[in-house]
């Protein structure tokens, strides 16, 4: 719904897919060429997503309260692909950030 879009433009109307994605896709290349991320990877939409889920899961809410936050339609998925993952992410951003 119009109202109830995570991403805008500045006119206040929903942000489209392939927009968001570009903008998404450009931070990430532009963070690894000012060194802030050392691995190559690509950004997107779904990356994101899936690493708030993660991070909220991993702060201690719930998973139906993460459903919610990230608009997950079928919980049983949300479980098994984002928070079903108990391996320490402490190494991951070690060598993501250059720590």
């Amino acid at each position: 719904q119009d109202d109830d879009a995570l991403f805008l433009t500045t006119l206040r109307t929903p942000m489209p897919y392939h927009t968001l994605w570009k903008r998404i896709k450009d931070l990430g290349a532009a963070a690894r060429e000012e060194g802030v991320i050392k691995r190559d990877m690509i950004f997107s939409p779904h990356l994101m997503r899936r690493t708030f889920a993660t991070v909220l899961h991993g702060a201690g809410m719930a998973v139906r309260a993460v459903q919610q936050q990230t608009r997950h339609s079928n919980v049983t998925t949300l479980e098994k692909h984002y928070l079903k993952n108990k391996e320490a992410s402490t190494p991951y951003f070690d060598t993501v950030f250059g720590v």
